[in-house]
């Protein structure tokens, strides 16, 4: 028989909820709609309170309609796509994207009882969090709520009614929603405006450990909006940990960081035009102007940059069809991308043995600590520069430029004039394309020391390394003849058009070449 205690049931069906109660072992299961039932139960979980089966037919009967009935409510009763100021999401309820694949709600990480707002991928057998709202600040229990204001601010309250975190909309709203659309970004927007570029916030402005597809590491310029990852302290600590993979703040041409407080422990490629992260090919997005340097990523599938607590940096792919999640890319995939490894002026070589090489010109500083195996003093010139249009390059092909803090570049002119510019300038060290697409374009120019240089035998970029004139292992008359070539070249190639076998990015060392400069130095135009 079932006892004479008041028993509830409490659903959230879409905006109001349902109550359910028996008082009476004789009476059949209620229900009532209610809209104001914050103080009867302490959260939204469901609670089916059946204390004794009833042993007559009518008590059975009576069971199997009280069950029959909350399944249908359960089944037919959808989870919202968008909150606005007349409702909010409290700890057990969740806002999920219109495709299903991502899901907003309170959780805990791990074995942690702190609760957080997070935004996880629900496909996986496990969840993926992949963004989390109060990092820095956790709920000591599962109390909290996420509300909106009128004025369109997200705002997360513990259960004293603190507030323990809020967004920062770009303006005020007339109308503000907030949802969860189905790439994972949480907006607030007008209501009746789907706009991407009139969003009022969202949260892939402000990303945790996660880079997913869409969203952009780097600077706005016009708005000072940094975006970076930051790694989780912990597998159950989302705060922001000691890793941070970023681009790079320094004046030059911009490039991606790993970093851990504030050493620098990986540097990725120039992102332009082949970023180290990739999620499918030619899937990166560089932009680089006077509002805006970012480099964004896109993909036709799902996949995740994530930034782990230990400083693993690594790239996942969903497979749909085995539901599990495949590791595509790893950010540090060898010892060679070691930051500096080798030190100034050398390039390091996984293939080779020892691994760093002084380039052409070039010798350890410090031969001793070399043969011993640290190669953090780098190398230097056998001849030093004496600042003259006599100096020479010599063409490396690298799989990785050297490190770009604090370069100069111009993606207006072209290989050509970035070597006159460098032979004129007495601290510059290197130059190459600032971007090979296309057969090359642009100039970027080196005026410190060579770093963080990877070789490659296939094909890769090619980088152009200042060397006095004796370094070139050309004869006196040789010498002579460039020298020629270069002073006609600065007065002329301003009103001659030069071909592409001239003389600036050749390689000197046969008179074959020189031949072929002095054939097609300058045609009229």
């Amino acid at each position: 028989m079932f006892s004479s205690t008041l028993v509830y049931i409490k659903i959230k069906m879409c905006s109001s909820y349902l109550l359910f109660k028996r008082k009476k072992k004789t009476d059949i299961i209620s229900w009532k709609e209610s809209s104001h039932l914050t103080s009867t139960l302490s959260s939204n979980k469901i609670f089916v309170c059946v204390n004794k089966r009833e042993n007559t037919s009518m008590g059975r009967f009576s069971e199997f309609f009280a069950c029959s009935f909350l399944f249908f409510i359960l089944t037919t009763c959808s989870t919202p796509v968008i909150i606005n100021p007349s409702n909010s999401i409290i700890d057990g309820e969740t806002l999920v994207s219109a495709g299903g694949s991502f899901e907003l709600g309170f959780f805990s990480p791990g074995s942690s009882n702190n609760r957080y707002l997070g935004i996880w991928f629900v496909k996986s057998p496990a969840p993926v969090v992949v963004w989390v709202a109060n990092r820095e600040v956790h709920l000591s229990n599962n109390l909290g709520a996420l509300n909106i204001s009128s004025q369109g601010v997200l705002v997360i309250y513990s259960s004293t009614n603190d507030i323990v975190w809020s967004s920062n909309p770009s303006r005020t709203a007339e109308d503000p929603v907030a949802e969860l659309l189905e790439s994972g970004n949480l907006v607030v927007r007008e209501g009746n405006d789907n706009n991407p570029d009139n969003f009022l916030w969202q949260s892939f402005d402000y990303p945790c450990d996660t880079l997913l597809p869409g969203m952009k590491l780097g600077f706005n310029l016009v708005t000072r909006l940094d975006r970076f990852l930051s790694s989780w302290k912990s597998d159950e600590d989302p705060a922001r940990g000691e890793f941070t993979f970023l681009v790079d703040p320094n004046n030059g041409y911009p490039q991606l960081l790993l970093k851990s407080r504030n050493a620098i422990l990986l540097r990725t490629k120039a992102p332009s035009p082949t970023p180290n992260i990739t999620f499918d090919q030619n899937s990166t997005n560089f932009v680089l102007n006077n509002n805006e340097v970012s480099l964004g990523i896109q993909s036709s599938g799902f996949s995740r940059f994530k930034l782990s607590p230990s400083g693993l940096a690594s790239t996942y792919k969903w497979n749909g069809r085995t539901h599990s999640w495949l590791v595509y890319s790893l950010l540090a995939s060898d010892w060679c991308e070691n930051y500096a490894l080798c030190g100034s002026f050398a390039s390091c070589d996984i293939n080779a043995s020892p691994a760093c090489g002084c380039l052409d010109g070039f010798v350890p500083k410090s031969p001793e600590s070399w043969n011993l195996g640290d190669w953090s003093g780098g190398c230097i010139r056998k001849t030093p520069l004496n600042c003259s249009d006599k100096d020479v390059f010599t063409k490396y092909t690298v799989s990785k430029l050297p490190e770009t803090s604090f370069s100069w570049f111009d993606e207006r002119i072209n290989l050509k004039e970035c070597e006159v510019i460098c032979l004129k300038n007495c601290f510059c060290t290197a130059y190459a394309n600032s971007d090979i697409k296309g057969g090359g374009s642009g100039c970027l120019i080196w005026s410190r020391d060579l770093i963080d240089i990877r070789g490659s035998d296939a094909d890769g970029q090619v980088l152009y390394v200042r060397l006095a004139v004796s370094e070139s292992g050309m004869s006196p008359i040789k010498q002579l003849i460039i020298h020629l070539i270069l002073s006609h070249l600065y007065y002329v190639g301003r009103t001659c058009k030069i071909e592409e076998a001239s003389l600036l990015g050749s390689d000197f060392k046969s008179l074959e070449n020189i031949s072929i400069v002095i054939n097609y130095l300058c045609i009229k135009s």
